[in-house]
């Protein structure tokens, strides 16, 4: 039975520090505001994320729909980086202009 326990902790540490060595951080190359953004989005905090928004003068809109964070959009960067991709991006989601418009000449018809 030591033995085993022995195994089992020894397997557990080593994950835990594999899983350490490969956790993802973010350091901002600039200060500007939408680094800022993007760093707060991939942190996960839907709070941390409305707070920067705000005290960068943006619009959820803006965020929404211009924001890219290495060349990819805020909501892809989300997916791939972010710690809570499913609570950021349905933030985000709400506020995308998706929608498109078509517009058929009735008189020709």
């Amino acid at each position: 039975m030591k033995t085993f326990t022995k195994i089992l902790t020894t397997l557990t540490v080593s994950l835990a520090i594999v899983g350490g060595a490969n956790a993802k951080s973010f350091e901002p190359t600039n200060n500007s505001a939408t680094t800022q953004v993007c760093v707060a989005a991939a942190k996960g905090s839907k709070i941390n994320l409305r707070k920067t928004i705000k005290e960068n003068r943006l619009t959820n809109q803006y965020v929404a729909n211009k924001v890219f964070c290495n060349d990819l959009h805020i909501m892809k960067f989300v997916n791939v980086y972010g710690k809570s991709p499913e609570k950021i991006n349905g933030m985000l989601s709400q506020y995308r202009n998706d929608k498109r418009v078509e517009i058929t000449d009735l008189a020709k018809l």
